[in-house]
């Protein structure tokens, strides 16, 4: 479970192809808004659109439960990402983003990523809005 009240938690995720994390946001989504990328945990999704983070928790698999989790690009302070190694694709990168009340939320990122793109496009999101 994703938790937005927990500190310093590490959350292990696996990148998913984006209409997968579109199906699973859709019902959120904005007009205009979209998905850039998508990553599940064993059952939870976190998914990152043009304008915000959303993680999608599913509480249980009989009553199909879901918590939506938002987290708008502007409530970040600021955010570190970590590379296994030197080559273009990494392999277990890590996004760590911090929020002004002093939380901070890990991201172990498995399999390759592109994890410059990633760090590119948080950038981009925070310093233009």
């Amino acid at each position: 479970m994703i938790d937005f009240q927990k500190n310093n938690q590490e959350i292990k995720l696996k990148p998913i192809p984006l209409e997968e994390g579109h199906k699973a946001v859709a019902p959120l989504l904005l007009d205009g808004e979209t998905v850039v990328d998508a990553y599940v945990t064993v059952l939870d999704k976190l998914v990152s659109t043009d304008r915000r983070i959303i993680t999608v928790d599913h509480l249980d698999l009989i009553k199909k439960r879901i918590t939506y989790g938002i987290i708008p690009y502007s409530r970040i302070q600021y955010f570190s990402v970590q590379t296994a190694g030197t080559n273009e694709l990494f392999e277990g990168a890590e996004l760590c983003l911090y929020f002004a009340n002093g939380n901070k939320m890990l991201f172990a990122i498995k399999n390759k990523v592109n994890i410059t793109d990633l760090a590119r496009r948080i950038s981009q999101y925070l310093l233009e809005n």
